[in-house]
């Protein structure tokens, strides 16, 4: 509870950046849409809006249970805190998870290739992505906007868009954490990553970058720069070498 209430202002600004970002994105797909006279990018503008109401919604969701918290309405429990049936605290601090409040639907209309689609596909669903069971819809939490919006961009049609809860872990920005499932396709296995002489360079990098942006970081060592890609299997991690090669 007290890692919590120190880091209220911290909560507040995560659900005002997010609302600030998607609104700057929106103002950009709009340029696009009338610069170029693009019915994609103002339906993806549209789409944006929807998600930017919806955190408003929860935001407002948010700060009704943490009077609750204030009032001292918690139940405690064996690994967390259940404040007034609206939300959960993880004992060790780290995540605040809602309870009570659904996702919206939203339709997002394709905005790049097939090609660069696809390779955008690849690395994301061998890191971060993960398969629906209930559908086989291709799904994904984070905790970074940059990848929601990725997201919308390689799975073009529905969307279910949740926001699940706040991560406060150790001393990284407080994030908010989305929970997406692409409704409009349906996989039964992770796309296979093509192997050198399966696919040319530039779509092998495309996938490598779409990786590195799931499951890895890049760090500056004197003059290079070192890429990172973590927490992948050792048989994936030998495919990414074979790549890297």
């Amino acid at each position: 509870r007290s890692r919590v209430t120190s880091k209220l202002n911290e909560i507040d600004d995560a659900f005002n950046r997010a609302i600030e970002d998607l609104t700057r994105f929106r103002g950009f797909l709009n340029e696009l849409a009338e610069k170029y006279n693009n019915a994609n990018a103002k339906a993806f503008a549209d789409a944006i809006t929807m998600t930017i109401e919806y955190v408003k919604k929860v935001r407002e969701y948010w700060r009704n249970c943490y009077e609750e918290l204030m009032r001292g309405k918690v139940i405690k429990r064996e690994k967390s805190l259940v404040i007034d049936s609206c939300a959960s605290i993880a004992r060790s601090g780290a995540t605040i998870t809602f309870r009570g409040i659904n996702g919206i639907k939203i339709k997002v209309p394709p905005m790049i290739s097939e090609e660069v689609r696809r390779q955008i596909e690849i690395g994301i669903m061998r890191t971060d992505g993960s398969i629906k069971r209930k559908g086989y819809h291709p799904r994904m939490t984070t905790a970074f906007l940059w990848q929601m919006l990725l997201w919308f961009m390689i799975y073009p049609g529905e969307h279910y868009v949740e926001l699940r809860g706040i991560n406060l872990n150790g001393r990284k920005p407080v994030r908010l954490v989305w929970y997406l499932v692409a409704q409009s396709h349906k996989m039964f296995e992770k796309p296979q990553l093509q192997l050198p002489g399966q696919v040319n360079v530039d779509d092998l990098a495309l996938a490598f970058f779409a990786a590195v942006l799931g499951d890895g970081y890049v760090r500056d060592v004197s003059d290079r720069a070192e890429v990172i890609l973590t927490g992948t299997s050792k048989e994936e991690m030998g495919m990414w070498e074979e790549v890297l090669k």
